[in-house]
Parts: C-alpha cells; sequence; structure tokens
C-alpha cells in the first residue's frame, strides 16, 4: 500500500498504529470466520479466496470505526468480499426474505 493511500484512509499515525496493533490481536485470537462459521487459514496467500481478512462489522464507509478492535471481525477474503460494505442488519433482512446466507459465498465478480 502507498503512503498517500494510507494518509487517505488514516487520519494519523497513531490511528494507523491502532489499527495495525487491534488488526494483529484479532488475527491471534480468533480462528472462524465470523461470517460462515468456517475455520480461517492463517498461512493461506494473502489473495487465496479462504485467506484470513480483517472486516469492519460496521462499515468504515458508513461510519463505523476504523480503529476500534468491536468494529472488526476475523473472515475469510472470499466472505468478506461477498458482505461488501453491508450493514449487519442489511444481512439479517436478506436472511429473514429467505436469501441464503451462504449464497453470498457463491458470488462472482463480473
Amino acid at each position: 500500500m502507498s503512503n498517500s493511500s494510507n494518509s487517505a484512509r488514516f487520519p494519523s499515525s497513531a490511528a494507523r498504529q491502532a489499527y495495525y496493533r487491534n488488526r494483529k490481536k484479532l488475527l491471534a485470537n480468533e480462528d472462524r470466520c465470523a461470517l460462515c462459521g468456517g475455520f480461517v487459514d492463517k498461512t493461506l496467500p494473502q489473495y487465496h479466496p479462504m485467506s484470513a481478512e480483517v472486516d469492519h462489522i460496521v462499515p468504515v464507509s458508513k461510519g463505523g470505526d476504523l480503529v476500534a478492535i468491536e468494529n472488526m471481525q476475523l473472515t475469510h477474503r472470499k466472505c468478506n468480499r461477498a458482505k461488501s460494505d453491508k450493514m449487519p442488519a442489511e444481512r439479517i433482512a436478506e436472511t429473514e426474505k429467505g436469501v441464503d446466507p451462504e449464497s453470498w459465498l457463491n458470488w462472482t465478480s463480473s
């Protein structure tokens, strides 16, 4: 990641340090995807669909806290991409409407 995108994403170097510290804690302490419940293999390469990613529960784009560990969860890359920037209530509403949460995992990008 370039310095220009880091400075745009993180309001300060203290925020950047707090984000990476909390990300490291989460990766060390969790081993299940918060979205599908499956085991997350942290040894997989970064861009593998089942690799570990840290997701913001309330997306930063929708006002979620960038650095708070309470707003972070471990996910598979594939699950995180399928969730996109949906809010937790949007995901629950889709499930209640009969949309199978597992269908989120079968997405393809066009």
